[in-house]
């Protein structure tokens, strides 16, 4: 039993981490201007809505560093107010 619960550990672990990455890749794109990029994560699921730990969203990050930003009218797959 303590095997079973040595892998459950480590797979709740590693998918926390993994979402943290999916989650900061995502933003850093934003950041970075990399407006080729965004549609794509976003078409794999990644959370529109997702904020680094100082609560920014992508579309803050994208205006803080001044980078181009294209809004469109909201769609059945955008994050919800």
């Amino acid at each position: 039993m303590d095997q079973v619960n040595t892998a459950r550990r480590l797979l709740r672990e590693n998918t926390e981490t993994h979402q943290l990455l999916r989650m900061y890749g995502y933003l850093n794109a934003a950041s970075s201007g990399d407006i080729q990029r965004l549609p794509a994560l976003i078409g794999k699921g990644h959370e529109v809505s997702a904020t680094d730990y100082d609560k920014r969203s992508a579309l803050m990050l994208a205006a803080r560093d001044n980078r181009e930003v294209r809004c469109r009218p909201p769609t059945a797959t955008s994050a919800a107010p």
